[in-house]
């Protein structure tokens, strides 16, 4: 009797023990394997490129007069943005013209009516050459494939010969017409309009425009500074295709590609959100910050995007449909080459390596370590270790 005794106190013993052990176990918190979407993106902050940018700079020394253009203004292509003091430039565009005009006056008076007939004659003759010479073309070609006859070509040959024998009789008639006074009258008309081509050159040179459309996103002059020939007056960031760069780690380098999408938002307006592509990835490192340069297409850009705003990027570099994920908050050591997780199994922390696909923001795809349904145990569990004894909350208890 006394021995039955002593067994039934250490079994109680025991159970007393083993349920003392199961109290003691940390209550843990676990997250399913289960079958979602996953999206990896590589995040960076970036810039927004203009198309281009133009430095804009006098052309001529003088003082300015007028400054309408402002920073953050959008020009067009020719519109004024500073003008010099072009009093002088204009005077003398206006003598060179009037100076022209008198060439062409004395030209006209030694030309007279019968200068006038050679030219008109000599531009006919011209003409009928022209298109004696463009039939003839076009026989010859036809001919190739027996379409004329050979007589038909023969007599188109005469008629250039003979529309050229009559425009050599015009350039003839038409020099005997003007004599030596016409050539030198000719000349000077030549050289008083070479004058005012210059002069107007003298004067445009006063107004500085813009070479393109675009936006002014800098300018160093106000009215009354004087200005040195080459001194740049202002920055266009011209109109164009816009793009943005970003510089992400080295490391990101193997998942990113060309072609994919990306979800861009200024931090001016957190708000806004638009689509971006991967247009551009460079050929080498930055061996000074360790960074990649990738630059994007933004195929429509909202109108609030400006040239160098500070933009995040986030590039889409893997989805995938049905994937046997796990919250990220479960793996632990995800950067290194053996990551990791403890599943709940039969009460105890089991360790398991795991083979890792798509890494999202919340959710991480599992290829290998562990089944559909299986609890994997939080990594914020930092008194939990590989083969101690864990219990399980009771809604993840009736979940198992």
């Amino acid at each position: 009797m006394k021995r039955r005794w002593w067994v039934v106190v250490l079994v109680l013993a025991a159970g007393v023990a083993i349920a003392f052990v199961l109290l003691r176990a940390p209550l843990v918190e676990t997250e399913a394997a289960s079958r979602r979407e996953v999206v990896q993106t590589v995040v960076a902050s970036g810039r927004v490129l203009p198309a281009g940018r133009v430095e804009v700079a006098a052309v001529t020394s003088g003082r300015v007069v007028e400054v309408p253009a402002r920073e953050g203004t959008v020009v067009a292509a020719g519109d004024l943005l500073a003008r010099l003091d072009d009093g002088a430039a204009a005077a003398d565009l206006t003598r060179a013209e009037a100076v022209a005009a008198q060439a062409r006056a004395r030209l006209a008076r030694v030309r007279g009516p019968s200068a006038l007939t050679a030219i008109e004659a000599l531009r006919r003759a011209e003409l009928e050459l022209e298109h004696a010479r463009g039939d003839l073309d076009r026989l010859e070609r036809v001919a190739r494939v027996g379409a004329v006859t050979p007589a038909e070509v023969s007599d188109a040959r005469s008629l250039v010969e003979v529309r050229d024998s009559t425009r050599e009789s015009a350039r003839i008639a038409l020099g005997m017409a003007r004599g030596a006074d016409g050539r030198e009258a000719a000349a000077d008309v030549a050289r008083t309009e070479a004058d005012v081509g210059a002069a107007r050159t003298r004067l445009a040179d006063q107004h500085i425009v813009a070479p393109a459309n675009g936006v002014l996103i800098a300018r160093s002059v106000e009215e009354g500074d004087v200005v040195a020939a080459g001194h740049v007056l202002f920055v266009l960031a011209v109109e164009g295709p816009v793009h943005v760069r970003i510089d992400p780690d080295e490391s990101s380098l193997a998942l990113l590609a060309l072609g994919q999408n990306a979800i861009v938002s200024p931090e001016a307006y957190p708000d806004l959100r638009f689509e971006a592509r991967v247009s551009y990835i460079a050929s080498a490192i930055d061996p000074l910050r360790g960074t990649i340069e990738v630059r994007l297409d933004v195929p429509e850009p909202p109108p609030e995007l400006l040239a160098d705003m500070t933009v995040s990027v986030d590039v889409e570099v893997a989805r995938r449909a049905d994937a046997l994920v796990v919250a990220a908050g479960v793996v632990r050591d995800v950067s290194s080459p053996t990551p990791w997780l403890l599943v709940a199994e039969d009460g105890v922390a089991v360790r398991r390596d795991v083979g890792l696909g798509a890494i999202g923001e919340m959710w991480i795809e599992v290829l290998s370590g562990i089944e559909e349904g299986e609890l994997a145990i939080r990594s914020t569990e930092a008194d939990v270790e590989a083969g101690g004894r864990v219990r399980l909350r009771e809604a993840d208890r009736r979940a198992d």
